[in-house]
């Protein structure tokens, strides 16, 4: 993620304290997070940390690009909007 933040030089872009329409997390990862441990019950936090980042390694790098390219439409849709509150994406 690091390295792909820097190469695509993507500038650093202040965030409201909560905003779920514009945090990657909220939309892109916590989802591909949940679903795959969803119902699945760890005895050890090394467990939970195992499968965190098996589903961290199993999402496509694509689909990273494919979500900052989202979050960036979001951001100029929030802007363009000048923070008003609108439904569709």
């Amino acid at each position: 993620m690091t390295h792909f933040l820097t190469d695509s030089k993507m500038p650093m872009v202040p965030q409201p304290p909560y905003s779920p329409d514009v945090a990657p997390p909220d939309f892109f990862l916590f989802p591909r997070l949940k679903t795959p441990m969803k119902g699945h019950h760890f005895g050890t936090v090394d467990e939970v940390k195992e499968a965190c980042t098996k589903a961290l390694k199993d999402i496509l790098k694509e689909a990273y690009h494919d979500a900052f390219d989202a979050w960036k439409s979001r951001w100029k849709r929030c802007i363009d909007a000048e923070g008003a509150h609108f439904e569709a994406f």
